[in-house]
């Protein structure tokens, strides 16, 4: 059996559209394997910098409400920091549990990792926004408390300003 020309031709056609819709899917794969990693790495940073945050919060929380008097506000951040501290390591954990997506596996894998690393997202960005909101209030305190102290310092050499 002689193949002809065209049929040869045809079959080299063939090979090469397979090729280049396995190399299409593999491209998928690997751009998934990407932002996979890109964004477990960003998240991991994430959650280092907002553990960093909640410890300085707190102290500061306990040293404005000392100099207001308020320690009802101390205490209720320091029973809110005391559920998320674990909670940040259970993310923590999350985060590094998430599998990786072996080469020839189809991007299902990816998509399920892609929810769960978007879940963990968004639970560190309330996170981020809630001890925000914290340090602003008591930054806001501070310089009420600053301004109070001033008021109360007379004018240098006894003369109205």
């Amino acid at each position: 059996m002689n193949m002809a020309t065209s049929d040869l031709i045809a079959l080299f056609s063939l090979a090469v559209a397979l090729f280049a819709l396995w190399g299409t899917e593999v491209s998928r794969v690997l751009d998934a394997r990407t932002a996979l990693q890109k964004g477990q790495d960003t998240l991991r940073l994430a959650l280092d910098q907002l553990a960093q945050k909640i410890p300085q919060c707190l102290r500061s929380r306990q040293h404005v409400a000392a100099a207001n008097g308020q320690r009802a506000s101390a205490q209720a951040l320091q029973a809110e920091v005391e559920t998320d501290l674990p909670e940040l390591q259970r993310l923590r954990a999350r985060v590094g549990g998430i599998p990786w997506i072996p080469m020839f596996r189809g991007p299902a894998i990816a998509a399920d990792a892609a929810v769960t690393l978007h879940e963990i997202e968004g639970r560190v960005n309330q996170l981020t926004a809630k001890y925000d909101a914290a340090w602003a209030e008591d930054e806001a305190a501070r310089e009420r408390i600053w301004a109070g102290v001033l008021a109360r310092i007379p004018p240098r050499g006894g003369r109205e300003a």
